[in-house]
């Protein structure tokens, strides 16, 4: 049986600018961080922190056609397999490298 480990992803990973209060619907994400959570979803269980109301995350993430990657939504800090941030995704050279990384680790 193989299970999937699950990830807490930080919200602000999928936006161009975190600095907002609240999500604007209307707000699209990028192609490039479209592929990485499709990819990562296919070896892990996305768990989402949001510090935003989750009805306006829920209809932001279907306007951008990424709920199917998403287990779950919480505000809580969760501890487990791997914690990403936008500091990870910069430190380790951006999305596309960020994966390599996961995927040599998880070995």
């Amino acid at each position: 049986m193989n299970k999937k480990r699950s990830i807490l992803l930080n919200i602000d990973v999928l936006r161009k600018d975190s600095s907002k209060i609240d999500i604007n619907i209307e707000e699209r994400i990028d192609s490039e961080v479209k592929f990485f959570i499709k990819k990562l979803s296919q070896k892990y269980k996305i768990i989402l922190l949001s510090k935003y109301f989750k009805i306006n995350t829920i209809k932001w993430l279907k306007r951008n056609q990424i709920e199917k990657y998403i287990y779950e939504i919480t505000t809580v800090f969760l501890l487990l397999y791997l914690y990403i941030d936008k500091e990870l995704i910069e430190k380790s050279g951006g999305y596309n490298k960020l994966l390599e990384i996961i995927s040599i680790v998880k070995k």
